[in-house]
């Protein structure tokens, strides 16, 4: 008798054991979720920094802003213009137009400055020898059409920032049948705005 009620005793510990709901996992503690919310802010920031350099991210490589064609920094504003039309973006400038030419007309003062703060280059080294420089009208006219607006899949892989200088490594395929590839991007973060300062392909 004393067996069997022994053994009862344990089936119904045993049952209870299995009925008992689960401790529920502790909440994250508002630091844990400051440094979430942190690392998601910062990598919407660094893909936008990648993002923005558009279709130069698939061009040749460059160790420094000089070696990028001039041509295409003209490209480049058209095509941050267009992105940013209806949006409030910093780039909006009315651009004028003119019948007998072909592309759009930026005034000097409007393209140079949003490539001195992006690349930090000059406008006497941007109006050197720049076959959309034009001195008679005092600006600048595109080499024809935007071409496509080109979607991009990135990936972020790393970001390290060191003695203002940040470097992002990423993945890069583009809708128009680019291989993927991996790249790798530096920004200069010490001064007022970010600014490129160079883009490579690694193996």
């Amino acid at each position: 008798m004393c067996y069997r009620l022994i053994t009862l005793l344990l089936l119904c510990v045993l049952v209870f054991a299995g009925c008992r709901s689960e401790d529920p996992a502790p909440e994250p503690s508002p630091a844990a979720l400051a440094r979430s919310v942190q690392a998601e802010e910062d990598s919407a920031l660094y893909l936008g920094l990648i993002r923005r350099l558009d279709f130069l991210l698939e061009g040749e490589d460059w160790q420094s802003p000089e070696e990028i064609d001039k041509v295409y920094l003209t490209q480049w504003y058209l095509r941050r213009w267009i992105l940013t039309q209806g949006g409030g973006g910093e780039f909006l400038v009315p651009p004028l137009l003119s019948a007998n030419e072909d592309g759009l007309f930026f005034p000097e003062g409007e393209l140079e400055a949003a490539v001195e703060e992006a690349f930090g280059l000059s406008s006497e080294w941007l109006r050197e020898d720049n076959l959309t420089y034009r001195p008679e009208e005092t600006g600048y006219r595109t080499a024809g059409a935007a071409g496509d607006l080109r979607r991009y899949e990135i990936d972020l892989l790393t970001a390290q920032e060191e003695d203002g200088v940040l470097t992002l490594t990423f993945t890069l395929e583009s809708d128009a049948g680019l291989p993927r590839q991996t790249k790798e991007l530096t920004v200069l973060t010490d001064g007022d705005a970010p600014r490129y300062q160079s883009l490579v392909t690694l193996p």
